[in-house]
């Protein structure tokens, strides 16, 4: 019983010194996003031969990333427009707060809101990293006085190779049709092209197998260490829970041949 308790104690620290040398390896990429975005990050970073995980908690989730890979990580998710950028819609700008707002600022707040929706929809565009949309449509109080018209410019980070002629007619129509007497020819569409990305995966960066678990390469030697240390502690525990097996079991040997002589010593003089 001794031995099976001394076993389970052992197996369990086990464990607990096998997560805590593992968890040691890996830092904090980012915390508090999005379930969805977080997928997508870790697939990227796979794609490109990063090996990343991930953690829920309230706040969003957490991604993890080996330390020495956290600098090529955080490039390469840049380049690929993560995390991607916050907007606010108009339910959370136009809130029922009880406070009286001036007709300037309603209708800054309405710019302002009319912008992030459109931020937003045309950053869900395939291809599209990020975009910033803004709108200008003057106001004119005196009626002496020309309306002048609209206008609006948008910015366009995008990936390589995707069609930009077909993709700044297409943007400049969603604008157009979005914001009430805007002319097509007042919407400017600039487009940036993000630095490619290089393909970890490519020959001398794949992903190889360790122990049965996929690693990049600069991580294999410390994968290696650890499971080495790892085996030497359970190899030392199982030797520790042999050892204790065996005192117990000769323990229990000498005090049986205690109690043989014993009973021995008190049944002489009877004998005699």
């Amino acid at each position: 019983m001794q031995a099976t308790r001394w076993g389970r104690i052992l197996w369990r620290a086990w464990i607990v010194a096998c997560a805590l040398m593992v968890s040691a390896c890996d830092v904090t990429l980012y915390a508090g996003v999005a379930e969805k975005e977080a997928n997508e990050m870790i697939s990227e970073l796979m794609r490109n031969a990063i090996p990343a995980s991930k953690t829920l908690t309230k706040e969003g989730a957490t991604v993890m990333v080996d330390e020495s890979d956290f600098p090529r990580a955080v490039d390469l998710l840049k380049r690929a427009g993560y995390p991607s950028e916050g907007f606010v819609g108009m339910g959370d700008i136009f809130k029922k707060d009880g406070l009286i707002s001036s007709p300037t600022e309603e209708r800054a707040r309405f710019l302002y809101a009319l912008s992030q929706e459109l931020s937003a929809t045309i950053s869900q565009i395939d291809g599209v990293l990020s975009a910033r949309v803004h709108v200008v449509v003057p106001q004119t109080n005196s009626p002496l006085v020309a309306q002048q018209p609209s206008s609006a410019a948008v910015m366009i980070r995008h990936r390589e190779g995707i069609a930009t002629e077909r993709l700044t007619s297409q943007i400049k129509l969603l604008i157009t049709n979005a914001v009430e007497g805007l002319l097509y020819d007042k919407v400017s569409v600039t487009l940036f092209q993000a630095d490619p990305i290089t393909n970890g995966a490519a020959k001398g960066n794949e992903l190889i197998k360790v122990f049965g678990v996929w690693v990049h390469p600069s991580s294999s030697t410390s994968l290696r260490l650890t499971m080495y240390l790892l085996l030497a502690i359970a190899g030392v525990g199982l030797l520790f829970g042999a050892w204790m097996y065996w005192s117990l079991q000769r323990a229990e040997r000498q005090v049986r041949q205690y109690r043989r002589a014993a009973v021995v010593q008190r049944q002489a003089p009877a004998r005699g």
